[in-house]
């Protein structure tokens, strides 16, 4: 039978098993070696003590399992005074000679000494059974690593001696980080106490779900309190306890402030950064802009005739996880659709994203019926002379429009009532006149007409051409259009 060590991880067991006892035992029989002159202390058939070796330990009747000799005693019992050389060997299942070597010194009612199995040297500690119970904690989280916005259960177990259950309680704690073992002091979050539930030597308990607030790092910190039985213990160990929160892909939605607009007025785009576990994004949101939807904006797309409108800071929108930014206004130039784009830059605890999609970022604008205002240069006209036809063509927002203006004019007309002249009854007046301007307006003038009949009305009539802003137009009113002419000079 191979010996089985247990994990005692107790405060006071450590100190002992760390050498410290070891040492103050080997001062204590140093400084009161005539003061233990002549005692005798017996390890008896039948009685039951604790090896404690190093960080390990294990308990039971030797007269069960183990064999002593110190070289003059045989058997199960021995007399040891100062220094002995202990052999243990197992009665069953082991294969013959030392199993456990170890010289121990008495201190008071212990023996202390270093232990040696094989190429392994460590403290060891001999100790009346009575005085301690070798019980074992072991703690981890449920899960190593984890994402944002999750959360994680710190798992311990007791283990003790035969059919004696652990009872008690263990009180969980968290730490951020996992430079050193978390302890008491440093704890983030008290996730309070549970009490211990199982059979056997064995007990568990499960601290409540914890859910970080932010990447990184983090340790639990699991403490038994211990019973009646068993000794406290506790572990933190960066080893045992700890777990990493990963970063995740936030959600970003984005859409303009308008789906439409007039030419001249401005959108603005929008951005809804979502995280998770109520964890609100930080950053910042870069907006662009790209003409035309065939395909999504982009970055490359905005830096060739697109717009970059800046990098906007997020701010916390009241609900959890969730903030938002909005860019600085665009004013397109021209009627057509256009695309926003916002890149969202991440932060430590969430990915960078962005959202171009033209399902998304687009909107349209419009262009305001444009107005058209036509008028002869000359009404009446004298006899013998060229008339002339002026259009002036307005657009909105400072927009100048462009394109032509085809003239036509109509008569001499009925001398009963004036009948609008239209590009199908009248005449084309010259080739079509490309308009100039600036701002809002632009204008035309028709090429020379000279009526032949006298004191008779004829009628213009000018067609604007239309541009990729404003939508085609014309003027034929009777109104305005309208001249007497051939009158005596």
């Amino acid at each position: 039978m191979t010996p089985v060590l247990l994990l005692c991880l107790s405060t006071a067991s450590l100190s002992v098993a760390a050498g410290s006892t070891a040492a103050s035992a080997s001062t204590r029989h140093s400084t009161h070696a005539s003061h233990n002159k002549g005692k005798v202390a017996r390890v008896k058939a039948g009685s039951t003590w604790t090896l404690k070796i190093g960080t390990s330990c294990e308990s039971d009747s030797f007269a069960a399992q183990h064999k002593f000799s110190d070289g003059s005693v045989k058997g199960d019992s021995g007399t040891y005074k100062g220094s002995k050389v202990l052999t243990m060997t197992w009665k069953a299942g082991a294969a013959s000679g030392a199993v456990f070597k170890g010289t121990f010194v008495k201190a008071d009612d212990d023996y202390v000494g270093p232990y040696t199995n094989g190429d392994q040297s460590q403290p060891a500690t001999l100790v009346p059974a009575a005085t301690f119970s070798c019980d074992v904690l072991t703690t981890a989280p449920e899960s190593t690593s984890i994402s944002l916005g999750n959360s994680d259960v710190d798992t311990a177990t007791v283990g003790g001696e035969g059919a004696l259950t652990p009872t008690g309680t263990i009180h969980f704690y968290v730490c951020s980080g996992n430079t050193n073992p978390c302890t008491v002091p440093s704890a983030v979050d008290d996730l309070g106490t549970v009490a211990l539930a199982g059979t056997g030597s064995s007990a568990n308990a499960f601290s409540t779900p914890y859910t970080p607030l932010a990447t990184g790092s983090y340790c639990f910190l699991g403490v038994y309190l211990g019973d009646a039985h068993y000794a406290p213990l506790s572990d933190g160990s960066t080893t045992d306890e700890c777990f990493t929160v990963t970063a995740v892909a936030p959600g970003l939605v984005t859409h303009p402030a308008s789906a439409s607009i007039s030419l001249g007025s401005s959108d603005s785009d929008t951005a809804t950064v979502t995280g998770s576990g109520g964890v609100a994004p930080t950053g910042t949101v870069h907006f662009y802009e790209c003409q035309g939807n065939t395909t999504a904006c982009t970055t490359s797309r905005a830096a060739s005739g697109g717009t970059d409108l800046g990098a906007v800071g997020l701010t916390a929108s009241g609900s959890p996880a969730t903030a938002t930014a909005t860019s600085t206004s665009f004013t397109a130039t021209s009627s057509g659709t256009y695309c926003f784009l916002g890149v969202y830059s991440g932060d430590t605890n969430y990915g960078s994203t962005s959202d171009g999609s033209t399902t998304d970022e687009c909107f349209t604008v419009t262009a305001s019926a444009v107005g058209i205002t036509t008028k002869p240069a000359r009404n009446p006209s004298p006899k013998g002379q060229a008339n002339n036809d002026d259009a002036t063509v307005t657009g909105a927002n400072g927009v100048t429009p462009t394109g032509t203006v085809t003239f036509y004019v109509c008569g001499p007309e009925s001398t009963v009532a004036l009948v609008a002249c239209t590009a199908a009854t009248g005449t084309e007046v010259g080739s079509p006149v490309t308009l100039s301007g600036t701002g809002n307006t632009a204008t035309a003038t028709s090429g020379p007409f000279t009526p032949t009949t006298g004191e008779v009305d004829y009628c213009f009539f000018a067609v604007y051409s239309g541009d990729g802003t404003y939508p085609s137009s014309s003027d034929g009113s009777t109104t305005d259009e309208c001249f007497l002419a051939n009158t005596p000079p």
